[in-house]
C-alpha cells in the first residue's frame, strides 16, 4: 500500500546543489565562515599626499585665475602679477600629478606583497602601477586597469582581516571616465580624484587600527 493519500503528488525531489533542505525558510546559499587573517600594512600608505595634492591644485586654480583675469584685461604679457600666477599655476600642476603619483605608488606598497593582485590575479607592483599611468595611450586603458583593481586589492585585503569597509570603486570608475574628457577632466577630474584618494584612505586606515571584536 502506498504511503501517500490516493491522488495526493508525490513529495518534491531532494534539494540539488548549495540549497537547503525541504522546509527550510533560510538563503538558498551562505559563504563558509572562518576565522579571520591579521594583515598588517607595509609602508606608510602616502596618507600626506592628498594633501600636499589638494594644496596643489588650490595653488593651480588660484594661479589659472590670475593669468586669466589678467590676460583678458590686457595686462597679461607685461604685469608681474602674471609672472607670479604663471608660477603658481605651473608649481600647482607639477605638485598636483607628482602628490597623485605618489599616492598611487604609496597606496600599493601598503598592501602587503600577496595581497597585491586585481580580482583577474594580475600582480600589480607599485613601480608599474605608476609607471603604467606615464605610458602613452596604453595610460588610457592603465588608469581603469590600476584604479578599479587597487579597490579589488584592498576589498581582498578587508574582507579576510574582517574588516566591513570597502574601496570606493564607484568613485574611482567616475574618475577614470572624466579623467577621458577633454577640458573637464582639467577641473572635475582632480576634485574626483582627490575625493577618491580621502575616502581610500578612510578604508586604507583601517589596516592600522585594532580590528573590532
Amino acid at each position: 500500500m502506498s504511503p501517500h493519500p490516493p491522488f495526493a503528488p508525490p513529495p518534491p525531489p531532494p534539494a540539488v546543489g548549495f540549497g537547503p533542505p525541504p522546509g527550510s525558510h533560510g538563503p538558498r546559499w551562505a559563504p563558509p565562515s572562518g576565522p579571520t587573517l591579521d594583515i598588517l600594512p607595509e609602508g606608510s600608505g602616502g596618507f600626506a599626499a592628498k594633501y600636499v595634492a589638494l594644496v596643489s591644485y588650490l595653488a593651480g586654480l588660484a594661479g589659472g585665475a590670475v593669468v586669466g583675469v589678467l590676460t583678458v584685461a590686457g595686462r597679461g604679457d607685461r604685469d608681474a602679477a602674471a609672472a607670479v600666477g604663471a608660477v603658481m599655476l605651473l608649481g600647482g600642476v607639477l605638485g598636483y600629478v607628482g602628490a597623485a603619483l605618489t599616492w598611487v605608488y604609496r597606496s600599493w606598497r601598503y598592501l602587503p606583497a600577496p595581497y597585491r593582485r586585481t580580482a583577474s590575479g594580475r600582480e600589480v607592483t607599485p613601480a608599474w602601477a605608476v609607471g603604467g599611468l606615464l605610458v602613452p595611450l596604453y595610460n588610457l586603458y592603465w588608469i581603469f586597469a590600476q584604479s578599479l583593481g587597487y579597490c579589488e586589492a584592498l576589498d581582498s585585503v578587508m574582507v579576510q582581516s574582517g574588516r566591513r569597509a570597502r574601496a570606493p570603486k564607484t568613485l574611482a570608475t567616475a574618475a577614470c571616465v572624466v579623467q577621458l574628457v577633454p577640458y573637464v577632466s582639467y577641473l572635475a577630474g582632480p576634485i574626483l580624484w582627490l575625493a577618491y584618494m580621502f575616502v581610500t584612505d578612510r578604508v586604507k586606515a583601517q589596516l592600522a587600527a585594532p580590528r573590532a571584536g
